[in-house]
This record gives structure tokens, sequence and C-alpha cells, in this order.
């Protein structure tokens, strides 16, 4: 779906004998691709029944060899042979193979000749009249073969056989070409880019329709609306790292059991039917649940660090654990951080601090911090919010009900995203209030007198952070390369936070705009 453009292209210039050599440059869905190259030229096997058709696939990252290379084609193209009982097209071939090229062609000149009969009924045909090989990640080439790259794009020249090379590569034509002039210029085709709704309407395909299935399942129909938004928080959440379709299907379905398990567990508690969808208050509190566990999921899929189900297994809740329990409770995993009540232990008082900033920033709006932590004495009476008067709507205004805005508070939409800069000012205003401690054998207000000790003060707090990010009690949300402008989001939930608060003497509740 979507690349109907694209088969209709490939199935229109491959059985042609012109152009001998296609180029396709796609750099981001390359197994795609592949997939669909794959399918079009099985469909042009089965549909050219009067020409015989026969392809191979290499893979240039595995056959790191000449002699890879050729066994590789060979053998491929051996496959579509159905020689008669005293012949082994294999052994025939291996007598034939060498590692030099004149050798292969030689093979190739030999497997379209009449000493390859195929037998169909009582019909004999000879061999196939038409060859297309497809060199995967070609790219390497380069690295690898540099000398086979010139004679591979002029097989058809150099057997004198309907011969098509196709070179699937993620890079342009002109960085693959050592030598631009001695090779033929090619037919390119351009792959672009899946958009975000492509890719998830793609993977919600996979979504069934209809309901001949128990009411438990994890694929219940009522349950696609929540699938489809479920898939767009997974895509958001891998788009820094991965858009591949594979990447994302797995990680998909790595995922989606446990986090419709809750809703399947209150299903089971009801007398009858109807099985509908959760809520759009109930959506949200299941999305907070899961946040953290996407990235996770991110981190040890997408290296294959551990297999999707052994990963599932330890990133699920208890078995019976239901949604309407869900208030309140954070997903726990073995495979990511260890639980904060025992990394505090651990902490400094500048990581707790730096924790209790991001948790603040994460949940307060940017527009709130000069009146939360503003210096003086106007701002500090500023602080407390005056009650009465109607309250004007915010952007996490969600659902009429009755004609009037229900607004959902920001812990129970989740944390925001928020700036380095920005946390490292409400550090600053935190640890100007309400730390007691010394700062490298001095108070630290004359820390910030002296460039040499402030210097230091960015270096640890730097440093601190780097650590916060390998427990995930912080979270980046940028991706490591992205050094200017990077931005966070707290991994901690409000209890937790509550608890450091207390441990440093915070009136952590006098400090967030919405505390309820």
């Amino acid at each position: 779906p979507g690349q109907e453009t694209l088969i209709h292209e490939l199935k229109t210039i491959i059985p042609a004998k012109s152009p001998s050599f296609i180029y396709v440059l796609d750099p981001f869905t390359t197994n795609r691709t592949r997939s669909i190259l794959r399918d079009v030229l099985k469909t042009l096997t089965r549909e050219n029944s009067s020409e015989r058709f026969a392809f191979a696939f290499v893979d240039c990252v595995a056959c790191f060899t000449q002699r890879l290379l050729f066994d590789t084609i060979l053998n491929s193209l051996a496959n579509f042979w159905e020689p008669r009982p005293e012949e082994n097209a294999n052994d025939t071939l291996a007598g034939q193979r060498s590692d030099s090229l004149d050798g292969f062609l030689e093979s190739i000149r030999m497997l379209s000749s009449d000493p390859f009969p195929i037998t169909s009924g009582s019909e004999i045909l000879s061999g196939p009249s038409k060859f297309a090989l497809v060199f995967e990640r070609a790219e390497r080439l380069k690295e690898i073969q540099s000398k086979l790259v010139i004679p591979l794009t002029r097989l058809q020249e150099l057997t004198g056989r309907d011969i098509t090379t196709i070179f699937l590569a993620e890079i342009e034509w002109e960085h693959l070409t050592p030598l631009p002039g001695l090779f033929p210029d090619p037919y390119r085709i351009v792959i672009e880019t899946l958009s975000k709704d492509e890719t998830v309407d793609l993977i919600c395909e996979s979504f069934p329709h209809d309901s001949a299935f128990d009411f438990t399942a994890s694929c219940n129909p009522s349950l696609r609306p929540l699938f489809v938004h479920f898939v767009e928080t997974v895509y958001n959440v891998c788009a820094p790292f991965t858009t591949d379709l594979k990447e994302l299907e797995y990680i998909v379905s790595a995922r989606w059991p446990g986090f419709v398990s809750p809703i399947l567990e209150d299903w089971k508690r009801q007398d009858d039917g109807p099985y509908l969808g959760p809520s759009e208050e109930s959506r949200i509190r299941l999305m907070r649940l899961f946040s953290s566990s996407l990235t996770n999921a991110v981190e040890s899929l997408y290296p294959r660090n551990l297999n999707a189900s052994d990963w599932s297994e330890s990133n699920s809740f208890p078995k019976g654990f239901r949604l309407s329990q869900a208030l309140g409770r954070q997903l726990t995993s073995t495979t990511s951080s260890p639980d904060l009540q025992v990394a505090t232990l651990k902490l400094s008082s500048m990581s707790m601090f730096i924790i209790l900033a991001s948790f603040l920033a994460s949940y307060n709006p940017a527009k709130t911090d000069y009146r939360m932590f503003g210096r003086g004495a106007d701002e500090r009476s500023k602080r407390k919010r005056k009650g009465g008067g109607a309250r004007k709507t915010k952007p996490g205004a969600v659902a009429k009900v009755s004609h009037s805005l229900m607004v959902l508070p920001q812990r129970l939409i989740g944390p925001m995203t928020f700036p380095y800069d920005r946390l490292v000012a409400i550090l600053g205003s935190l640890l100007r209030e309400y730390d007691e401690s010394e700062q490298t054998g001095q108070s630290f207000k004359y820390v910030f007198g002296l460039k040499e000790e402030t210097d230091v003060y960015r270096v640890q707090t730097s440093a601190s952070i780097q650590e916060l990010i390998s427990l995930r009690v912080l979270y980046r949300t940028t991706p490591q390369e992205r050094i200017e402008a990077s931005s966070f989001k707290c991994g901690i939930g409000y209890e937790q936070a509550l608890s450091l608060a207390r441990k440093l003497g915070m009136p952590l509740i006098e400090l967030m705009w919405e505390p309820n």
C-alpha cells in the first residue's frame, strides 16, 4: 500500500532488455523496498510463462569476498532449474566456478543455454532467457569489492545475455562510483520517505477487522482506535532513532499485549458485554503508565539486546492487574532503571535537586516559572495562587461534558518536555532557596560570584544529568548527537517526588502549579 507507482514502474522496466542497470536509492526503508523487489520478481516469474525468468538476491555485506559473491548468485539461479535425475545443476556448476570474473561470466552463459533442460510435463523447456540480479546494500561494494563494480553494471554487455542488474543502496550513485566516466548511466529510482501517517496506516493494517475470536484477546475490534493511538505514540518515541517499518512493527508487537492487558483484566470481571474500549481519561492514564517503558523498548529491542517475548514478559504488570487499579501506579521493569527508593540511597544531594527540578519543569507550565521561583519578597508572595474566579482554559482541556470543559491535570496527562536551560534555571533557584550544604568548600551563594567555581558547578551538573539518564530517572527526548538545544523529560512519579522533597526539606506542593 502506498507504493503502487513504484510496483508498476518495476514491473514495466525489469522485463525489458533496456535499461540493463537500475539504481534504487532508499536511505530509510531499505527492508521494505527489498520486500517489494522480491514480490515483484516473484510475480514476474509466475506471469512470464512464455519467457523463463530467474533472479537472485545478494547481500553485499555477507558476501565480503569475490568467491562468496559469485557462488551466492549461481546458487540462487540454480534453484530455478529442475534438471534430469541423472544431472545435478549444482555439481555441474561447481566444475565451472572460479574465483575469477571470467569463470563467473562463463557460468552465467552456460545457465542460459540448452544443456540445462527443464521438464514441464511432456514439454522440454530451455534455460531462462531473462535474469535479474539484485545487490542489496550495494554501497558496500566500494569498500570490499571496488574492482567488481564496473563489470557488475555491464553484465549484459559482457555475457551477451539479457541480464538486468539492480543496485539497492542508501547513498547517491555519485558517491559509489570511483570513476564515473567508466560506468553506464543507470536508470535511477528514488524511494520517497514514508510519512508518519503512511507508516501508521501500514502498521495498523495488521490489526484484524473481524470479531471471530475471544473477546478477551488483544486484537478485539473495539480496541482498534486505541491501537491506532498506541502506534502513533510508538512512532513519536522511536522517530529520533529509527522510522524503519520493520523495526516499528517489532516494537509494537512486543509492547501491545502488555499495554492492553489491564483493559482485558477489567473485561474479564464484567458479567456480560458490550466490551467497549477505554474512555479518553482511561486512555491518557494508560499512556502515562506505559510511556517510560516505550523508551526502554527502543533501547533494548532496537539493538536486539533482548528478544520481544523476553522483554515483554519482564516489562509487564503482575497477572490480574486491572486498569481500574492503575491510578498512581507506574510500570516497573527488571530491565529498566532500579527502583527509585533504592537509587536515592546512592544519589548525591545535587542529583536529588536535579530530579526535583526536572519534575517541576515537566509538570509546571513554562510561563509560571518566574511566579513560582522568583526571588524577593514580592515574588514569594505571588507563589500562592489565590482562589476564586473561573480558571482560564489551558491546553490540557479535552472533553466536553454537558457543554462544559473538563480540564485534566498535568499529572494525569503525563510529563512535558523541557529544554536544558530551563532545567538549570529551576535548579539554581532551588539550590539558592533550599540547599543548606556546602558546595566545593563554601556556601552556594558564593559559588556564583567566582567564575572558576561556576565552571565546576556546570561540569558537576552535566555529569549528574548524564548519570540520571543512565538510571532512567531522567529521559533525553532529543538524539544524543544534538548537543545544542537538548530537551528532557522527568521519569519519576508524584509520590516519588514527594519522598525526595521530604528528604531535602523542600515544600514541593507549594512549588507546583497544579498540586492536585
